[in-house]
């Protein structure tokens, strides 16, 4: 009997980690994609308000050519 509780335990923790994890997956993927939107908003604002660059590259806290990819879409 105590063999199966244990088994049967052992099933809901794991099913429970499982649903916890896809969730918490879910959720960063969420906010890393509101991130780079806001940076992206950043960057083009910068640039628009005639930031060199390299400057909004410092600012921004991101490589040149991260701003460069973001400025070419």
């Amino acid at each position: 009997m105590c063999d199966a509780i244990r088994e049967l335990f052992a099933d809901e923790l794991k099913e429970g980690y499982e649903n916890g994890r896809k969730a918490g997956c879910e959720e960063g993927r969420e906010q890393g994609l509101k991130q780079g939107i806001v940076l992206a908003k950043t960057v083009i604002h910068m640039e628009m308000k005639g930031k060199t660059i390299d400057e909004i590259a410092r600012l921004c806290q991101i490589t040149t050519d991260e701003v460069k990819e973001i400025l070419e879409d």
